[in-house]
């Protein structure tokens, strides 16, 4: 299990990681042993398998598979593993991702996206937010650009200039600009936020969070580079993160 064995090497200092990655590892040693949660290998083996069908879309590699770095497996391992026992869903509701810059973050976006696009059970709707409508295409171009890459994803996806279409279950990807007003009324199953340290203000992680409240399974997922303003509602977010790590 490569995400088990990345979880031992930052425990054991292997692999040299800052105090928020080791405590990461902890509580993911911790999950495994407590009684509330079980810890599901197939939809994480199954997203690893999925993974490989979405070809890198830039630079050099464009059209070659992706291979997830161990981090980003440990973190999918997480998201995708953990499960309530009294139900069965995913432990997981929401997950703050903070990168450094060129660590393929839009990648692992659009890899995501794609996932409940087309391996999700039911009707799904996936939006991509950000400040702007240009940023928030960031994410949605480049899972539009797998599915349009990736023979296996391009048959079973109806392909559109502003939207994707999985036709089994109507299940729709799509971008939304940054604005409360342009969100309320959505029910996301996935909701992206990109560079979340760029947004003057909460009210759209608000309103993509409040719109899950149908979700049983729904995931906000934001993912962002640092930034550098102390008092962003992102840094705010960051040491809410930290806090209950």
């Amino acid at each position: 299990m490569p995400w088990n064995l990345y979880a031992e090497q930052v425990q054991n200092g292997e692999i040299i990681a800052c105090q928020k990655i080791k405590q990461a590892v902890a509580r993911y040693f911790a999950d495994l042993s407590n009684p509330d949660y079980f810890f599901d290998e197939s939809p994480v083996r199954k997203f690893l398998a999925f993974s490989r069908l979405c070809p890198h879309v830039k630079g050099h590699l464009r059209g070659q598979p992706i291979e997830l770095s161990d981090w980003q497996i440990f973190l999918f391992a997480n998201l995708l593993g953990f499960k309530r026992k009294d139900t069965g869903l995913r432990k997981y509701r929401s997950a703050y991702v903070q990168v450094a810059r060129k660590n393929a973050k839009s990648t692992v976006a659009a890899v995501l996206a794609n996932w409940f696009l087309i391996m999700e059970k039911g009707q799904q709707d996936i939006y991509t937010a950000a400040v702007s409508r240009d940023q928030a295409r960031i994410v949605f171009d480049d899972a539009r650009q797998m599915c349009l890459l990736s023979a296996p994803l391009k048959k079973r996806i109806s392909i559109q200039q502003h939207k994707l279409i999985n036709p089994k279950n109507n299940s729709l990807m799509r971008p939304l600009a940054a604005k409360s007003s342009t969100i309320e009324g959505t029910n996301p199953s996935l909701a992206i936020v990109d560079e979340y340290h760029l947004h003057a203000d909460n009210s759209v992680y608000s309103a993509l969070e409040l719109g899950q409240g149908a979700r049983p399974e729904g995931l906000l997922f934001a993912i962002t580079t640092a930034g550098s303003n102390t008092i962003s509602a992102c840094k705010q977010h960051y040491d809410y993160c930290a806090q209950i790590l």
